[in-house]
């Protein structure tokens, strides 16, 4: 898929964006929001970090198996309570 990137819109981190992974590795994230708009193409997975590529309606998002980085996320920018 091809996107052109508008303006940055925010950016986040703060404890949150703290993860600790099964291994015991620790990280810290600061996510930068930007809009953006579709040009072309079809969304698909890299096959490397993604596996899958799915669109969701905002109202069903609430209701969605995510782990706590990926809702505090959403809960940022809006999206879920």
């Amino acid at each position: 898929m091809t996107l052109r990137l508008d303006p940055v819109l925010a950016v986040f981190g703060g404890p949150e964006y703290r993860v600790t992974y099964p291994n015991g590795d620790e990280t810290a994230y600061v996510v930068t929001v930007y809009g953006a708009t579709v040009i072309g193409g079809t969304p698909r997975p890299d096959g490397d970090e993604t596996s899958a590529v799915e669109w969701w309606d905002p109202d069903d998002l609430p209701g969605l198996d995510m782990g706590p980085l990926t809702r505090a996320l959403l809960r940022a920018v809006g999206l879920v309570p």
